[in-house]
């Protein structure tokens, strides 16, 4: 009995072990990328070198794993220095790979693992028979690391890194002359320091400008009181409330200026007012000319009024005169009688100035008397008659005008 039950037991766990074994193996086979009861395509192709390629690397189509390596081996003609790689891939995508599809190894991971990479060929070619070669494209470290889409790119800005590197080298373009000139250093070195100094300036205008903000801020000077200060505020809307009313007073001023009889209107539309206006201003700018040239002659001495002002000798002699008459007294008595016979005679052309207009107004009554009419020309007559009773008074009576004169 214990014997059967070991002998079961035993059984139990071959056929366990060879289950773990079969799926052991499927899983490999899976993640491979080979099915396991899939049919298998095989191609190969000539590598230079396989380091860290070995039997069961995963074989990709564009990126999706379809295969793996199934062997590594010489060919057997010595002058052929690469090696032979045959790789197994699901027969239901060998269709995709065509006779312009190209392989190349990557690495694979961070383990250092290589993989084999199959390019994907366009469909206007033929498909790649069984067993054929597949072209294999050498990689380098750029392709790698940024990829095959950029492997062209970065070899032309490599190719252009190595020419700008030569130029440099050979003192051409700015960065050459600049390491190799060391005027251009220089002028480089000066810019630099004017750039400090102007950053300086700047960091100096900046504090000003905080200083002055704080200063409007906290209600100093014009400019702070009128942002911030409410009584400024209020001045300035009276102000501006006053404006407004001046401005409309002006413009009605403007509207009763369709008067013409107005002074606005006569200073705004008159023509012949403004041609005076300009005619009298023209006067006053002559005037002034001639009333500056005359003080200028006076302040110069010329003319006898500035020889008076300027000569003291012509004064003194005027007041030695002067002090002579009085002394002498027939001579003050001859320039009396002299000032007392100009008045006489001017009393006497009032006198007759007078007489003369007497005459012509009775001329006039009579010329009025003599034509027909009611009674007013006798009233006329009496009024006219009047005056001729009346005598001028003389000079000697002291009666009439300053001077003896006569009124009109």
């Amino acid at each position: 009995m214990k014997r059967t039950t070991k002998t079961s037991a035993l059984n139990v766990g071959f056929v366990m072990f060879v289950a773990t074994v079969i799926v052991i193996i499927a899983l490999f086979w899976v993640g491979s990328g080979a099915g396991i009861f899939q049919r298998q395509a095989q191609y190969h192709f000539m590598c230079p070198s396989t380091s860290r390629l070995k039997d069961g690397s995963r074989v990709y189509l564009s990126g999706v794993p379809v295969g793996k390596v199934e062997d590594i081996d010489f060919v057997d003609d010595l002058s052929i220095s690469s090696v032979k790689v045959t790789v197994s891939v699901a027969e239901r995508i060998s269709s995709r790979i065509r006779k312009d599809s190209s392989v190349s190894l990557q690495s694979d991971g961070l383990l250092g693992d290589v993989s084999v990479h199959i390019s994907m060929g366009t469909s206007d070619r033929e498909d790649l028979p069984f067993g054929e070669e597949i072209r294999y494209q050498p990689t380098s470290p750029i392709e790698e690391f940024v990829g095959a889409e950029f492997t062209g790119t970065a070899s032309d800005v490599l190719r252009e890194l190595v020419v700008v590197l030569k130029q440099i080298e050979s003192g051409k373009g700015t960065v050459g002359k600049l390491l190799r000139d060391p005027e251009l250093y220089d002028s480089l070195n000066t810019f630099f320091k004017s750039l400090d100094t102007l950053t300086a300036k700047l960091e100096q205008v900046a504090t000003d400008l905080g200083t002055f903000a704080d200063a409007v801020r906290g209600q100093e000077g014009v400019l702070g009181k009128l942002l911030y200060s409410k009584e400024y505020e209020r001045d300035l809307s009276r102000v501006i409330s006053s404006s407004a009313e001046i401005a409309t007073r002006f413009e009605q001023s403007l509207k009763a200026s369709g008067d013409k009889r107005s002074v606005v209107s006569r200073l705004l539309l008159d023509e012949e007012l403004g041609g005076r206006l300009d005619g009298a201003v023209t006067k006053i700018e002559e005037g002034s000319k001639s009333l500056a040239l005359v003080l200028g002659m006076l302040e110069r001495g010329e003319g006898s009024v500035g020889q008076l002002l300027h000569d003291s000798t012509i004064a003194a002699s005027i007041k030695d005169l002067f002090l002579g008459v009085q002394e002498l007294g027939y001579m003050r008595n001859i320039i009396q009688n002299a000032e007392l016979q100009g008045r006489e005679a001017k009393s006497g052309d009032y006198r007759a100035s007078a007489m003369a207009r007497l005459e012509a107004s009775r001329a006039r009554m009579l010329a009025r008397i003599n034509v027909p009419g009611d009674g007013e020309g006798e009233k006329e007559k009496q009024d006219d008659a009047a005056p001729e009773k009346k005598e001028p008074p003389r000079a000697e009576d002291g009666g009439g005008g300053p001077d003896g004169a006569v009124p009109e």
